[in-house]
This record gives structure tokens, sequence and C-alpha cells, in this order.
């Protein structure tokens, strides 16, 4: 098994400045490619076509395959697509225009596509801008210990993406986000929440099963929510609880854990929670994205977990009479998967600070510890998913981070990981101005 590590290469649209740059439009892992999010800037002209959503679709996933030939690689080796929306509405049109562009630029993902995640966002870097796609890609198909299988669905409903139910690269298993949509009409027909969480749990059940793994075997868990109005006031201590909506969420997921995966009672996946100003489909309140592995001993892939505790106790907190503590970091061979760094404190479990430079310093410096608490390093970081709920400190988020780098990582400043920025509506908790999801590099000895 090789895992080696290259970063920068350069944004097709010519955004990041080459003498200082904020991030690489792609980095390298072992054969694993993280790209940056890519909006629907011309490649040529830098221009963005305005309020043409089927224009600004086909530059954004252009952009994609630029970057993916610079790294050596093709868009048909494309195994995850992130697609962020402005406008929930453009959903209904989406899996038509994707399947257009396969077609054209790689037929084989017709019959053999990749795994799909939709969030609508509230807004995106670039004004004018409706759409920006992220992707996760393979180097090269042919590499030993990488094999890529892909696991179409038997038959697709009007309407719906062109999406694999699970696509697996080596030991990972890559799952599109899962909703409480009926698997007979694709649409939502229960308003319980805790319904859509178990219609959407046993599509995770039955992906796992069909790539050849479990339940027992995820490794990193991705929660959205959405249309909770009712019940997404704040919790009675916002500085350490999140809201009666991811309170719900958790004990949910627990109670499947409980029941369809003891393991992950011991063995906690790495967790990321955002609330979104929607969900693709009309009446859904949760989406869950997962990944997994096939098997946690697989030589070269072998998976390490390390669970987080703060202010000695869980988090989230007892769930009826479950309690469970999520892992800060799961290790996948020379993967490492971080849970959202936020800015709560390890050792108070509070946010003691509402200074958004401290709050992202908090995050950073949680980041770097759990790349260390593996034995990896900062210098080491691949990607980051940046969540900013206020669109305004996107700016002064780069600006902090690069300085960071410059403090605790040098090579970092040349060298940047790939990142993408997502603007959901909340946090777990109102208080919570960043959170930072990354995935780091651990080299093998």
């Amino acid at each position: 098994m090789k895992w080696k590590l290259k970063k920068h290469i350069s944004n097709p649209c010519g955004e990041v400045k080459t003498s200082e740059p904020y991030l690489s439009g792609a980095a390298l892992a072992g054969n694993l490619l993280y790209l940056s999010g890519q909006n629907g800037c011309d490649a040529k002209t830098g221009a963005i076509a305005p309020d043409d959503f089927a224009a600004q679709l086909a530059s954004s996933l252009n952009n994609v395959s630029i970057l993916l030939d610079r790294a050596g690689s093709t868009f048909a080796n494309v195994v995850k697509l992130y697609i962020m929306l402005t406008r929930a509405a453009d959903y209904a049109q989406l899996g038509r225009l994707l399947e257009d562009y396969f077609h054209s630029h790689a037929p084989s993902l017709i019959t053999q596509p990749p795994v799909i995640t939709v969030m609508p966002v509230k807004t995106l870097g670039h004004p004018h801008s409706l759409i920006e796609v992220d992707a996760h890609a393979v180097l090269n198909t042919g590499e030993q210990g990488y094999e890529v299988t892909r696991y179409p669905k038997q038959s697709r409903l009007p309407g719906t993406l062109p999406t694999s139910e699970a696509v697996t690269v080596g030991n990972l298993v890559y799952l599109p986000a899962f909703c409480g949509a009926s698997p007979q009409t694709g649409k939502i027909e229960s308003d319980s929440f805790e319904t859509q969480m178990d219609i959407a749990f046993d599509k995770i059940i039955k992906a796992l099963d069909k790539a050849g793994s479990s339940a027992s075997n995820l490794i990193k868990t991705l929660h959205m929510q959405a249309g909770l109005e009712n019940f997404l006031e704040r919790g009675r201590d916002p500085n350490v609880s999140g809201s009666p909506a991811s309170d719900r969420l958790w004990k949910r997921e627990l109670e499947h854990f409980d029941m369809y995966a003891p393991y992950l009672m011991e063995e906690f996946p790495a967790s990321t929670f955002l609330k979104l100003p929607a969900l693709p489909l009309a009446g859904a309140q949760v989406q869950l994205d997962y990944i997994g592995v096939l098997d946690r001993y697989r030589k070269g892939w072998e998976v390490r977990n390390y669970p987080l505790y703060l202010g000695r106790r869980g988090f989230p907190r007892h769930a009826g009479d479950i309690k469970k503590f999520y892992s800060n970091t799961v290790v996948i061979g020379g993967i490492i998967n971080i849970s959202g760094q936020t800015a709560t404190d390890p050792y108070t479990a509070r946010i003691e600070s509402d200074d958004f430079e401290e709050q992202v310093k908090t995050a950073l410096d949680g980041m770097r510890s759990a790349l260390e608490e593996t034995g990896s390093t900062l210098a080491n970081l691949v990607k980051t998913y940046v969540l900013l709920p206020d669109p305004e400190t996107g700016d002064a988020f780069r600006r902090i981070e690069r300085d960071y780098y410059r403090k605790y990582a040098p090579a970092l400043v040349e060298q940047p990981p790939a990142s993408t920025v997502i603007h959901p509506l909340s946090l777990a908790s109102t208080k919570m101005k960043i959170e930072i999801d990354a995935i780091g590099f651990l080299p093998r000895q």
C-alpha cells in the first residue's frame, strides 16, 4: 500500500494567488484526490453566468474535470460528489443535467455513477453563484489496494439523481446522503422526524450490505437537519447544549446503533453536524451522509479510533439511557477523518468566547491536536470543510487561518490543503461561529 502526499494543484479560475495561496485546488493522499469546491466561473474568462443554473453547473463540473486532468486523473474517476445549491428548487433539474454531463464527458458514469450528496446552503462565495461542486476521486483506478467498485441503483425513479448506492475505494465505502423519502415513491410521506430517521438509516444498512459491509463498520457521520423551526429553539445552555433538534437526532441515531450496530457504542464514528436552510426534497427534515469500511482490520487499511471526552463527560450528552462519546478522529490506513472542530473548550466543554478570531483559533487548535494525537502533524492536513454560518466572516477566516499556518505549519502557506466553505443555517449550538471538518494524512513507517 502506497501512502504519499501531494498538495497545491492550482484552481482553474485563478482565484488563488500563487505567491500566497489560501487553498489548493486539489490534494492527493495515497491514490485519493480531494478537490476544493468549484463554482460556475468560466475557466477561460473567470466570468459567471448570472441566474443560469444549467450553465453554472456545466462550468463547475468542467472546473472539476480540469483539476482532475492537472492531477493526472479524469472525470470518470470521480467517486463522490458534494453539490451545494443556493436554491433548493434547482434540485428538480439537477438529475437530468448531471446525466447529460456524464453522457458527454464520462459515459462510463451513466451506468457506473459516483455517489452524490446535495446540500442547499444560505449562499456561496461568489455573489452570483447558484452552485458549487466538491469532489473526491481516485488518481489511478488500476492502483493496487485502491480498487474501485460501484453499486448503482437497480432502478431509478423519475427526477432522482444518477447516483450509486455505494462506491468502494480499497477499504473505504462511500455512501450518498440518504433522507426519509419513501423507497417506492421517492417522496417524503411522513412528517415524523423519527420516522424519517428510521427510513434513512434502513437505506444506509441496505447500501452497506450491498457493498459487502455492515453498519458496524461506519467510521464517519455527517448529519444535516432542516425544516425544524418548531423545535430549533435554543437549548437551556447555549454554551454547552445544542438544541432539541440535534438532541433528537443524536438520540435516534444512538438507538439505531444500539439496535443494529452495538459495536459502534464502543468504537464511535467521527461526526460532524449542521443545520441547513432546506433539504433537496420538500418535507425532508434530516439527511445522513456516512462513510464506512469493508473490514476494520484489512492490512494497510486498519481502523483506529480516538474518542473525544469533553469536560469529563460525553458529547452528545446522555440520550435516554444511552451514553455515547464520539470519536475525535478515525484513522483508516493513512487517511485521518477528523470530526468537526468547534470553539468548544476541551477542558470546560463550553464555548468560552464570542469573539470570531478566538473561536477560529480554538477550532484550529482542536484540528492540530487531533492530527498530533494520531501521530501526524498539521503539515499533513489534506482537506478542510469550513462551516461558516455568517458568510461575511469568510475573508477573516482565511486571514486567521493563514497566520495560524505560518506559526504552526509554515509549509501549508505555500502548499495549503484543499478546502471547501459551506454556509449552513447554523451549527449544533447557536453560539458557534465556526466548525472545521478535516481530512489529514498519516505517513506510513
